[in-house]
């Protein structure tokens, strides 16, 4: 410890404090400035949210839909990936409490002058897409599909089961990118999907994962979002195309009893998607053949046949 022992008990209690959500602004402060100038609370800062995690995951609730196979108590997340969202939250501490620390972890770049959208300006980059055509791509978790896809399409990816330590879910998962995120948003961003569902009736859930915008201070760097009130996935069948408003996602966020509910407002423009996936904790049948993300939309849900 090179910081004096009172400044040590005192980080203690105040990061006690943020686990509990009980930290106030200017405690966040104080802790804030203790992290930046002692390596020895730093570590201490690692070794209370390792903990944290620890008992999150061993309460975590047995197959709860409202569970994202992603998240929940960050379970199954390796220890490098652990690694990165203990400096993510420290890196939200930070960035209430203590600006000019947030730069020797993330140095910002000022977005354009005259542009309020960060992404907005740059319409190629913020478009990500997968179709499969070359095989299912690494870090995907699903099935391949081969047979029953659309005309010229030679392979798909469908729900597979994946068990955890809190239920087995039937899932399709995007690689997760937790450091840079795989697609900017925009205001507009839209989901568009050409899938097909046979005869289920299994709830399915769709959940995206964001990181906050690095150019604006926010103490969530990270967000936890669901489809809601959507007519996807639509009636089984055949094949369809769907375009999904990102703006029809709901945050996680705490209602005034302290509960965790999805009931909060849609990615911001500058996020960043860093995780997608389609789950469903009954077995379903669900292909998709062709996926992306665009930097535009129309805001309206639409759900089609493949012609």
């Amino acid at each position: 410890m090179s910081g004096p022992p009172e400044d040590f008990d005192e980080a203690a209690r105040l990061i006690s404090a943020l686990l509990d959500g009980r930290l106030t602004g200017v405690e966040r402060t104080r802790l804030a400035l203790l992290l930046e100038r002692d390596p020895a609370i730093r570590r201490l800062y690692f070794q209370m949210m390792d903990q944290e995690i620890e008992l999150q995951t061993m309460a975590a609730p047995a197959a709860n839909s409202e569970i994202s196979p992603l998240s929940a108590g960050f379970e199954g997340r390796s220890a490098n990936r652990r690694q990165h969202w203990r400096q993510w939250w420290l890196l939200g501490l930070l960035t209430a409490g203590a600006a000019a620390a947030v730069a020797l972890l993330w140095p910002r770049t000022p977005p354009p002058e005259g542009n309020p959208d960060p992404v907005a300006s740059t319409s190629a980059a913020a478009v990500w897409s997968a179709d499969f055509e070359n095989g299912i791509p690494q870090g995907w978790f699903g099935t391949p599909v081969t047979t029953g896809l659309p005309p010229g399409s030679t392979e798909g990816i469908a729900a597979a089961k994946r068990n955890y330590s809190y239920g087995t879910f039937w899932v399709i998962e995007v690689p997760e990118s937790w450091n840079e995120g795989f697609a900017p948003l925009t205001s507009h961003s839209t989901l568009h999907i050409t899938y097909r569902l046979v005869g289920s009736g299994a709830a399915l859930s769709v959940f995206l994962h964001t990181l906050s915008n690095p150019l604006v201070a926010n103490p969530e760097p990270y967000a936890m979002h669901r489809l809601a009130g959507s007519q996807f996935p639509g009636v089984a069948g055949g094949w369809r195309t769907a375009s999904i408003p990102l703006s029809l996602f709901v945050k996680k966020v705490p209602d005034p009893s302290g509960e965790l509910k999805f009931s909060g407002g849609p990615p911001a423009a500058g996020d960043r998607a860093a995780a997608l996936a389609f789950s469903s904790p009954q077995p379903v049948d669900l292909v998709i053949d062709s996926i992306r993300i665009t930097p535009d939309g129309t805001g309206t849900e639409v759900i089609q046949p493949l012609p």
